[in-house]
């Protein structure tokens, strides 16, 4: 049997994983650049930037699994940046003839993520306004008191 917080539909789960693969392929780019090539100071900043960001989506898509609506939100907010800053890291890195396998990933990843979030926001709203309901009727917690 499902609670109101895990009965919130397949959207923000699939959503939560394209977030999650964007992180993820975000995460190891910089890893990968860190581990291989010599950077200088700019380069150094974009490219920990770059695995900032891709740890912070990875954060951000375990909360949006669970269903919480902020992360839906930030998960929308970041999307986009993730896709413009990979998409310019991989212009810049391309010009300079290296290449590195997760240059190619991260920003298709990175829009899959930016078509998805966004409908996660209204299924993530609805179950935690259910959650809301029924840590209501069950007054000081109970049963549902540990999923809040």
């Amino acid at each position: 049997m499902a609670s109101a917080k895990t009965d919130y539909g397949l959207v923000p789960v699939v959503a939560a994983v394209a977030l999650f693969l964007a992180g993820g392929a975000h995460l190891l780019l910089a890893v990968q650049f860190f581990a291989y090539w010599w950077l200088d100071s700019g380069e150094f900043w974009a490219t920990t930037a770059i695995g900032l960001s891709g740890a912070s989506a990875m954060f951000v898509a375990t909360q949006l699994w669970q269903g919480r609506s902020w992360a839906a939100k930030v998960g929308t907010a970041l999307a986009p940046l993730l896709g413009v800053m990979s998409t310019a890291f991989a212009g810049y890195w391309m010009v300079h003839l290296s290449f590195a396998l997760y240059m190619f990933v991260a920003p298709p990843t990175a829009m899959l993520a930016l078509v998805l979030a966004p409908f996660a926001i209204g299924p993530c709203v609805r179950a935690e306004r259910a959650l809301a309901e029924l840590l209501a009727k069950q007054g000081d917690g109970g049963m549902f008191r540990s999923l809040g």
